[in-house]
């Protein structure tokens, strides 16, 4: 997909808020780089902000692993905020290496899209922008409430079990030998002494907040991307189901174009036939993108989604047959509720591209194609034949993401940690 210039607000499609995109800088991260092909200084410290603090957290982990007796609860715990390190950091590397196609994706923001598209149906079709941009908004501040209402509380947690305020309330907060620290694992310093237990704490307080940020605005850009791809989809469906309504009224079949451009022997628009090569012209190119998505997004879907297979597997282990106490207990149901929020809004957006690029073929059956003739008709069938393979999010090169794969990872999860739970008794 080519792209020219950065993408403007005016261009955006209609109720579409980029906000949480400024705020978190991706958004002149991949204008930067449609204006001057080159990565940002912002790209750049971000890289070098999660390897200072994200990388060097993974090592410290996994290096502990080999040098405690095997236990599935320690273990579980060591490899749980790792994973969740290791998808930040896979997003981050994503974003780095294939920068120019997810720069040219940004086109999918547009309202001008689909050039079979004029102002004038663009309009026609402005309820159809306006309630999948705000579903958009939706699911995008949804997860970003779900990973900063994790990140505070793992934050807050040692400070509300700290010997201060234990001897405030005058009240046991956690058992005793028991680090008090954001996260699990284990340093090369004596970090349950001051002066190293505060800078630990500032340490994994930088990490937290950083690998929430990271994983924040990929899922908001993820997210967006997938939802105007189906949006854009939907409309050209929209459009396709009222052709033959458009050119009723005329006894000769032609269809105004707004005065955008005219045909070839100067008539004022185009014919139905010539029309519904327009719109197989723009379903083909959404076809060709949504391709291009699933094939750059594939190995990153994949990752994620089984990294998060395993996050809550080990979050429902500890949250219903380990031991424990009230914060922890809670602990691990902010956790939980972070990576299901992710998986499914992954699921449900692919859910969503499916059935939108199925619909398709509804949309052309509902036009009244026996009243035009075989040219039209042939043309009609081959769109139809092309619109019965949907798009989808994929993982492991051959699966669809959508509500059964949701399902199916519930039940995995759950099955899983019951197995977790008879290897320890």
């Amino acid at each position: 997909m080519d792209f020219s210039g950065s993408v403007r607000e005016s261009d955006l499609v209609e109720g579409l808020d980029i906000s949480l995109f400024k705020l978190s800088g991706i958004w002149g991260i991949l204008n930067h780089y449609r204006d001057h092909r080159e990565r940002s200084w912002t790209l750049y410290s971000f890289i070098a902000l999660s390897f200072v603090s994200l990388f060097s957290f993974v090592l410290f982990q996994v290096y502990n692993i080999f040098f405690i007796s095997f236990d599935v609860r320690v273990v579980s715990l060591l490899i749980l905020n790792p994973l969740t390190t290791i998808q930040s950091l896979t997003k981050l590397a994503v974003l780095f290496i294939s920068i120019e196609k997810q720069a040219a994706l940004l086109n999918l923001f547009r309202r001008d899209f689909l050039p079979s598209i004029t102002r004038e149906k663009q309009e026609r079709a402005s309820d159809i922008y306006r309630y999948l941009s705000k579903q958009s908004n939706y699911f995008c501040f949804l997860a970003t409430f779900a990973n900063t209402l994790c990140v505070m509380f793992w934050n807050v947690l040692p400070i509300i079990r700290s010997d201060a305020v234990e001897n405030l309330l005058n009240v046991k907060l956690k058992a005793d030998g028991e680090p008090n620290k954001i996260l699990g694992g284990w340093y090369p310093i004596p970090y349950g002494e001051s002066p190293w237990y505060e800078a630990v704490y500032v340490y994994e307080f930088i990490a937290c907040c950083w690998c929430g940020f990271i994983i924040s605005f990929y899922e908001i850009l993820l997210i967006s991307l997938v939802m105007m791809l189906g949006t854009h989809i939907r409309v050209l469906g929209f459009h396709i189901a009222r052709l033959t309504e458009d050119t009723r009224a005329n006894p000769h079949g032609w269809v105004d174009l707004g005065g955008r451009e005219a045909s070839p022997v100067g008539d004022p628009g185009i014919s139905s036939y010539q029309l519904l090569l327009l719109y197989i012209k723009d379903h083909q190119m959404l076809m060709k993108v949504g391709d291009e998505f699933r094939k750059m997004y594939n190995h990153l879907i994949t990752m994620q989604l089984g990294l998060g297979l395993l996050i809550m597997t080990i979050s429902v282990f500890h949250f219903i047959f380990v031991e424990k106490n009230f914060f922890m207990t809670f602990k691990f149901l902010v956790y939980l509720t972070y990576q299901v929020t992710e998986i499914v809004l992954y699921c449900y957006c692919g859910t969503f591209l499916e059935t939108a690029s199925s619909d398709v073929v509804f949309a052309i059956y509902n036009t009244d194609w026996y009243r035009l003739d075989k040219k039209f008709r042939c043309s009609s069938q081959m769109l139809m034949i092309r619109a019965q393979t949907p798009l989808s999010l994929i993982a492991v090169r051959l699966y669809p993401v959508n509500s059964v794969t949701l399902l199916s990872m519930m039940q995995f999860t759950y099955s899983m940690a019951a197995f977790l739970c008879r290897l320890t008794n």
